[in-house]
């Protein structure tokens, strides 16, 4: 319009003035009272982002970019010294375990504590090792999550009633229509944000950047002891009071239904429900070290992979293969009062699912990382059910979604459809009520 850089002024107080919506981040707020730094501001954040591997410092970033006002970080579960104890004995997968079941005062014996002794002795000293630092670092993510829950309308009613499955149907419905709701409606936007403020989210957040540092730093002592040695074979799977614990070997290997955590060493694998929690179970966790993998909810409505309700989920692909990551909803990197990530290595990869993916956050963090390959991310509109959009780097209210492809030749497709919107680094709040979040698209090299 003819206004020079030299002469362009903002009052940051006639600004105040104007908005009126409640759930601004940090970021949000300054950018509005410095406009022209905020390409600069964007840059740097893209930087900083566009580091492989570090998934623990990309949730440390989004976390402080929207730190809300008078909330205090809550104490962190301290699990050194039970790692440290397990990694001494004779038998860490099975002191891993122990722990697991002493935290809920629960006994290990019989039946299931031989088949651990017996199965667990046949996995590789490295391999144990590993084994080891993700179960005790997945139990820290687990009593962080109970601790900001047990306090919260969502222990103690509110909103969304006391039962945990109750809790988890309410949660997801609420996921599926928040932007539509009927403002007269119990269960309408306004009355219930008040239940979902009153989780700590940066806490929440603290706990997922401390459990992606234990993931790296697990695989990195693997890495340091050779990798995983081939061989024979196998599958073993150990039922747990916080969810089962499934080792597979480097051949082709099937799981199905809810994990706390997997480690497959290799091979081409099929997972139908691991890798996501939708508000039932505090945490799931997929480490696969390679192979052409396919990873898909247990059912068509089910949270997809790297999807997390109300706690923690993340899939871990370090091979090179082919992958394909296939859902409805609420996966690819989703988190809604959860951190929700898929972090793959390499390999020219398929993401295709429909909604609220794809990195995409409310009230909690999506990230979905893909370091290298031609990749193809797909969203669909074959479910006339379920609206389409809202994914590819999308934030809902106090959200964050970021999709990452750091290397590679990729598409970002929609089907021709019409009513597919919210796509590739955007944000929508509810109107004349609460703030819409950050959304990012971040590609790296490559003929996109």
């Amino acid at each position: 319009n003819g206004v020079i850089r030299d002469r362009f002024r903002v009052d940051p107080s006639v600004l105040e003035l104007e908005r009126t919506l409640s759930g601004e981040f940090r970021l949000q707020r300054y950018i509005m009272s410095q406009p022209l730094r905020a390409p600069a501001t964007m840059e740097g954040i893209a930087g900083r982002l566009s580091t492989p591997d570090d998934v623990a410092g990309k949730i440390q970033i989004l976390s402080r970019l929207s730190q809300p006002e008078g909330q205090a970080l809550l104490p962190m579960p301290a699990g050194d010294e039970r790692l440290q104890k397990a990694l001494a004995s004779q038998q860490p997968v099975v002191e891993a375990v122990t722990q697991l079941f002493e935290k809920t005062k629960q006994r290990f014996q019989g039946n299931e504590r031989e088949a651990v002794i017996r199965e667990s002795a046949a996995l590789p000293p490295a391999v144990q090792e590993i084994v080891c630092r993700l179960l005790l670092g997945s139990l820290d993510a687990v009593l962080q999550r109970e601790v900001l829950v047990k306090e919260r309308d969502f222990k103690s009613g509110g909103a969304f009633g006391g039962k945990t499955k109750r809790t988890a149907k309410r949660l997801r419905e609420f996921a599926s229509r928040w932007w539509q709701a009927d403002p007269e409606s119990p269960e309408s936007f306004a009355s219930v944000v008040p239940s979902l403020e009153t989780l700590n989210l940066p806490s929440l957040y603290a706990g997922a950047s401390a459990l992606a540092s234990k993931v790296e730093a697990a695989l990195d002592s693997l890495e340091a002891d050779g990798g995983a040695a081939g061989g024979d074979p196998f599958q073993f799977t150990w039922p747990t009071p916080r969810g089962r614990v499934a080792v597979g070997g480097t051949g082709p290997n099937e799981y199905a239904g809810s994990f706390l955590l997997i480690v497959d060493l290799g091979g081409n694998d099929r997972y139908s429900g691991a890798g996501s929690t939708g508000g039932e179970n505090p945490l799931a966790l997929v480490v696969d070290l390679g192979g052409d993998d396919r990873y898909e909810p247990a059912d068509s409505a089910g949270v997809a992979p790297g999807g997390a309700i109300l706690g923690y989920a993340a899939v871990v692909d370090r091979g090179d293969g082919d992958d394909e990551y296939l859902g409805l909803a609420w996966g690819g990197g989703f988190g809604f009062l959860g951190v929700g990530w898929i972090q793959d290595a390499g390999g020219n990869d398929r993401y295709a699912m429909q909604w609220l993916s794809q990195g995409a956050g409310m009230f909690g963090i999506g990230l979905l990382l893909d370091e290298a390959g031609d990749d193809r991310f797909h969203i669909s509109t074959g479910n006339s059910d379920f609206p389409a959009g809202r994914s590819q780097g999308f934030a809902g209210p106090a959200g964050l979604g970021a999709l990452i492809d750091l290397e590679g030749d990729d598409v970002y497709e929609p089907d021709g459809a019409p009513g597919v919107d919210y796509l590739q680094g955007s944000a929508s709040g509810v109107d004349r009520f609460h703030a819409g979040g950050m959304g990012l698209l971040l590609d790296g090299k490559g003929a996109d």
